[in-house]
């Protein structure tokens, strides 16, 4: 039996042989990280002798190490999830599910008892599940876990990052297998651009979908840049996040103006933007239009294409009534010429050139008023011109 000395002797010499045995494997990995870092540095500037010059397409061996490091800045200039914190509630007790609150409650009867049967905390924003109904699908079904209410939205097909203790999801995170050498990035394998949503208790609002260039956010889509989203970040406050949203928005020109001209407004691209996507959603293409426009994205009205006789979208349509929406892009009251027999209310989000239908609604009268609303009706479709039926 070996004395403590002999075993102290032993252990010293065990990890003397370690560290000869590989002490050269670290040394080659500090010289080749300190060399690629060395020529990082000295490459010069372009000019026609360089090799740049010649190829463009050459870049050099940037280590991970200094990629993680670029990855944790430009993360930090993002939403952040403590940036929307939430109280988190326990699991147990088990929400009582409301089925019959939402279409896909009812027909997911039997997945949505499961998961509530199977949870052990909570997904998003304090007492929220979420989960998809299907592999590759965008589709997410969220249960309220005090109310038992059950809510369907749109995200991500396969990658989601969400705590409890946030009301922020992001949907297909930022992977750094998907940056260029220059630090650009791009969507790669089944990913899509990353998303950056609150919860805010019936649906989620985007806040950031960021476009990134050399390793920094320069765009958080449509008229929001990252400072401008980092600063409504600290606002936990749906209200507070949406107008700021808004007083974004009013930076922009105005699409059609406070008094628009028939010509202008048949001229306009948004408006044309209409047709375009219901012929994109009857050829099955779904070509100039949202998600969102397809489903119901409202509890206080019927929405979503799918929602409908698509013999309404078969028809000519006229303007009722039009103008600039304050969250962006403009809004319209149409009607269909062959189905006068309601009104729709629809959204067209984005800058000219990217614009698409972004939500379509039902906007039926009031009881008692239904003699009048098929009057003014008849009225508008007489008294449009026939270049300005769509």
């Amino acid at each position: 039996m070996k004395t403590g000395k002999q075993l102290k002797k032993l252990e010293k010499k065990f990890r003397s042989s370690i560290l000869v045995e590989y002490f050269p494997m670290f040394f080659v990995i500090l010289v080749l990280l300190l060399t690629a870092s060395f020529v990082i540095d000295k490459v010069p500037p372009s000019s026609s002798n360089t090799v740049l010059d010649q190829n463009p397409k050459i870049t050099f061996f940037v280590p991970d190490s200094i990629k993680d490091k670029k990855l944790i800045a430009l993360k930090k200039s993002l939403p952040l999830f403590e940036d929307y914190p939430a109280k988190v509630y326990p699991i147990p007790p088990k929400p009582l599910l409301v089925h019959e609150s939402n279409p896909y409650g009812m027909k997911y009867w039997t997945l949505t008892e499961r998961w509530i049967n199977e949870a052990t905390e909570y997904d998003i924003a304090g007492h929220y599940l979420m989960g998809g109904h299907h592999t590759g699908k965008q589709s997410k079904i969220i249960i309220d876990g005090l109310t038992g209410q059950v809510f369907h939205e749109y995200g991500s097909k396969y990658y989601t990052d969400s705590v409890a203790s946030s009301s922020l999801v992001i949907f297909d995170p930022i992977d750094i297998e998907c940056f260029s050498s220059d630090g650009d990035y791009e969507p790669c394998y089944t990913r899509g651009v990353p998303q950056y949503v609150i919860w805010e208790g019936e649906q989620f609002v985007t806040i950031c979908e960021p476009v990134i260039k050399n390793w920094k956010v320069v765009s958080c889509g449509d008229s929001v840049t990252a400072i401008e989203i980092k600063e409504t970040s600290e606002n936990t406050d749906v209200s507070k996040i949406m107008d700021a949203i808004k007083y974004l928005e009013s930076e922009n020109l105005p699409i059609l103006g406070e008094a628009p001209t028939e010509e202008e407004i048949f001229n306009s691209p948004h408006i044309k933007q209409i047709r375009l996507a219901l012929s994109g959603y009857l050829d099955g293409t779904n070509s100039g239009l949202e998600d969102e426009a397809l489903d119901a994205t409202s509890v206080d009205m019927k929405c979503g294409l799918n929602n409908f006789d698509k013999t309404y979208y078969q028809s000519k349509f006229v303007i009722l009534d039009t103008y600039d929406n304050d969250y962006g892009g403009i809004q319209a009251y149409i009607t269909f010429i062959d189905k006068p027999d309601t009104v729709f209310w629809v959204w067209i989000y984005g800058m000219v050139g990217e614009q698409r239908l972004r939500t379509f609604c039902e906007k039926p009268p009031l009881e008692g008023d239904e003699q009048i609303f098929k009057t003014f009706i008849e009225d508008k479709i007489k008294s449009t011109k026939p270049e300005q039926i769509y």
